[in-house]
């Protein structure tokens, strides 16, 4: 009997309870030896990309959530400023009031960018990706969220300290984070969109630019990521998982933290616990202490449970993130200061990360990871790596 993993044999019996492998096509794979861990673990992939696809197709799509409001609040205001300076146009019935016109056209407008808003959250690309760590042998999985416009970019990115340091089985989140292509598309649209006059035409172009649907799709990300976990798909089995994100990555950890913990209040019976979250440079503001995710996210209630490392010198969530979110709140983000909470313990790094052009102005923590890595290391668990090979 092949047995050369710590949890090859459990891996194998999960998979066949589940219905996603039968006992003779087990017996197969036991036959070569070298390849066994290597097509176990497709197996296993496979079974979390159809996990994938079913939280999917159950993504909400009926939801209003304050982005919504901010877009129709901004949609409208932006019809009625421009609507002042249009002559209304008279129908065949009565001329119509110029406070009749403003309102109307502000009606449309708005409504138009909240149907943009909700329209572009919606989820048509996911996937989990391997990038090391023999999942067989290892204790911990790390499933790590870059940020904005990352989507197409080596998933690597941020990570390859954690890769190599650390004894744990790492995959990195792919989704539709934006990437500079959409924002060539979306600045070669705008003029033709400008062009009609229309002002719910321009409201909903602008309400959909790249930003904004990352966003907003951040927050579905982290909604599906959490509901496939609790199907606690066969790699996630007797392990702690330990989950990591950069920048409007955070923000996706977020969102799965918070329905991650409803849905474990609401049907204890399939409650799955995380290890740890890790947010860098988050790209969110919270509203609320984390007290009920700390009590229904995590095995126990440990402060160490949450981290939020953060740099008090980024320019990018100081400066450009506050201006673009103004409308909604005026409290600073996660990651350029620490998060007021008894259940969340603070690692300041501003001193690591000057705001300098090769640092993204504070924002990119790729080249300092080693150093953060070091400061964890007094915090966390993850056991080091006796070698960095994929399996």
């Amino acid at each position: 009997m092949v047995d050369d993993g710590r949890f090859l044999q459990g891996d194998a019996r999960d998979l066949i309870a589940k219905g996603q492998m039968t006992e003779d096509e087990w017996r197969m794979l036991q036959r070569d030896a070298k390849s066994v861990k290597v097509n176990l673990h497709q197996r296993m992939l496979a079974q979390l990309d159809r996990e994938i696809s079913t939280a999917i197709a159950r993504q909400p799509t009926d939801q209003v959530l304050e982005t919504d409001v901010v877009a129709a609040f901004t949609g409208g205001l932006f019809g009625a400023a421009s609507a002042f300076f249009k002559t209304p146009v008279a129908t065949h019935d009565a001329p119509v009031s110029k406070s009749a016109f403003l309102w109307a056209t502000a009606k449309e407008a708005g409504l138009r960018s909240m149907e943009t808003n909700q329209k572009i959250r919606a989820v048509d690309y996911l996937k989990l990706e391997h990038i090391s760590g023999d999942i067989s042998n290892c204790e911990h999985v790390v499933i790590a969220v870059n940020g904005f416009m990352t989507h197409g970019v080596d998933p690597t990115t941020n990570w390859a300290t954690y890769c190599q340091r650390k004894n744990v089985a790492c995959y990195v989140v792919l989704w539709e984070a934006g990437n500079s292509a959409e924002w060539e598309n979306f600045v070669a649209q705008a003029k033709s969109h400008l062009a009609t006059g229309l002002e719910d035409v321009i409201a909903t172009h602008f309400t959909g630019n790249p930003w904004n649907r990352a966003k907003n799709k951040a927050h579905q990300v982290g909604h599906i990521l959490a509901d496939v976990l609790r199907m606690h798909p066969t790699l996630t089995r007797g392990r702690k998982v330990t989950l990591l994100g950069h920048s409007l990555g955070g923000a996706v950890l977020y969102s799965l933290l918070d329905r991650l913990a409803a849905e474990n209040a609401t049907s204890p019976y399939t409650r799955f616990d995380l290890h740890r979250v890790v947010f860098f440079a988050g790209a969110f503001v919270p509203s609320h202490d984390f007290s009920a995710v700390a009590a229904t996210a995590f095995a126990d209630m440990r402060r160490d449970r949450i981290l939020n490392v953060y740099s008090t010198q980024d320019c990018v969530l100081n400066k450009l993130f506050r201006a673009m979110t103004f409308l909604q709140t005026h409290h600073p983000p996660a990651g350029c200061t620490p998060i007021e909470s008894p259940w969340v313990a603070n690692v300041d790094v501003s001193m690591l990360l000057p705001s300098e052009p090769h640092t993204a102005m504070g924002h990119s923590y790729e080249s300092i990871m080693d150093c953060v890595c070091d400061r964890l290391d007094g915090i966390w668990d993850l056991p080091n790596a006796s070698n960095s090979s994929k399996y």
